[in-house]
């Protein structure tokens, strides 16, 4: 990495020059067994809102003594099952021969998870989350046992695995500090987040401090499995309100991949959230560049947002990326969900667009089970992205699933 200083000031004024990026006009170039329950994950993003902005209310009431006498230690729990049946085609030559490239699947996967969130005092806070699934489909959880009479094939649950365990510790209001495995989350994207530069911070032990009298700095370390500083993830970032407008600059620097900055920005208007993350990576030179652009609004039964995404990198390949996701509870009265994503990504040859449609249905039948029927359909030529990025695993263009989730929390 040479000269880090002349290319952090570089990145600096990159930041607030954010729109010469924006600006560019170059042309786009260009096992058999599915799990099914998997697809069902893919029709529960449709009806999963974004995250809510946080609104601040004034109120006479004292946070900090309501704070001091929540319980001491909550214990949580979930238990999930999922089952489902799915069939289609990984061609669309499937006329007049319905047999042909027919792809028929089952699935069934259980999760079982248990968190708890410990508080003693007020400055100081542990919280873990563990889970185990178990699938008995899936080959990496059947194992073989042999004895002097018979083989067995025996399938069990998965190992327990640690979702998060962190500590939090508070120092006068000033410092914020969270040490531990943790997930950490950057960027305004819903649909598309090249914005996310800590995407891979759950992998490994994190370490996060923050001032939040101090422009909401933030300044973090990501272990990334190496006991080696040099070769470890440093980030930092801080958000500024000016106005109505959230501006969020942030670096993240790691030896071996040089640096990458991000400018995150929102605003409200006319009740609907507009956003947009400008990144860029360097290392000796410029290596890759991706602009986010986007909206959410939502209404008392709907949910519409939207984004586009243009890449660009240092070979001189460039692409772009539209999504938009509709969401309608109980439309006109019927008793399910509603909701439709729709994927598309461009190419400079029209021939070799791409992308996907997702329908999707949701509905609770009974207490705690929610039936769930989607028909995902994915077009395009058989090396463009969409095809082969399928979620399928099975590698379909239309399927028809429906799935059964009976999911309880104690």
């Amino acid at each position: 990495m040479k000269k880090l200083p002349l290319i952090i000031l570089f990145f600096t004024v990159l930041f607030f020059s954010a729109g010469v990026l924006i600006a560019d006009d170059s042309q786009p170039l260009d096992d058999n067994e599915t799990v099914v329950e998997d697809e069902a994950d893919n029709l529960d993003d449709l009806f999963t809102a974004p995250k809510e902005d946080i609104v601040v209310e004034e109120t006479k009431k004292d946070h900090r003594e309501a704070f001091e006498k929540t319980e001491t230690v909550k214990i949580k729990g979930k238990y999930t099952v999922v089952g489902g049946v799915g069939a289609g085609w990984t061609s669309w030559e499937f006329f007049p021969d319905l047999t042909n490239t027919f792809d028929p699947s089952i699935g069934l996967s259980t999760t079982a998870s248990v968190s708890f969130d410990a508080r003693p005092i007020p400055e100081f806070r542990v919280y873990g989350n563990f889970y185990s699934a178990f699938n008995p489909f899936d080959s990496s959880s059947i194992t073989v046992e042999t004895t002097s009479s018979a083989t067995t094939m025996v399938s069990n649950w998965g190992a327990i695995e640690i979702s998060e365990l962190f500590c939090d510790y508070i120092l006068s209001d000033f410092l914020y500090a969270r040490m531990g495995k943790h997930y950490i989350t950057w960027g305004q994207g819903r649909i598309f987040n090249p914005g996310n530069l800590m995407l891979d911070s759950g992998n490994n032990y994190n370490a996060r401090v923050s001032f939040p009298s101090l422009a909401g700095f933030t300044f973090m370390v990501l272990t990334n499995g190496t006991t080696n500083y040099a070769q470890m993830v440093y980030g930092g970032k801080a958000d500024f309100v000016i106005g109505d407008l959230l501006l969020s600059p942030a670096l993240r620097y790691q030896l071996s991949e040089g640096l990458t900055g991000l400018l995150s920005l929102k605003q409200v208007l006319l009740k609907t959230d507009f956003f947009a993350d400008v990144t860029a990576k360097y290392y000796d030179e410029f290596l890759s560049a991706n602009v986010l652009a986007g909206f959410f609004r939502e209404w008392e039964d709907i949910k519409l947002y939207g984004e586009y995404k243009y890449s660009w990198t240092l070979a001189g390949e460039s692409r772009h990326d539209a999504g938009l996701v509709f969401g309608f509870k109980k439309p006109f009265g019927a008793p399910f969900d509603f909701a439709v994503q729709a994927l598309h990504y461009f190419s400079s040859d029209l021939m070799s667009n791409s992308g996907s449609v997702t329908f999707g249905i949701s509905q609770k039948i009974w207490p705690l089970v929610t039936m769930q029927i989607g028909l995902p359909i994915v077009y395009g030529g058989d090396s463009s992205y969409a095809v082969i990025n399928n979620a399928d695993t099975s590698g379909r263009r239309i399927a028809l699933i429906l799935s059964l989730k009976l999911s309880g929390t104690f």
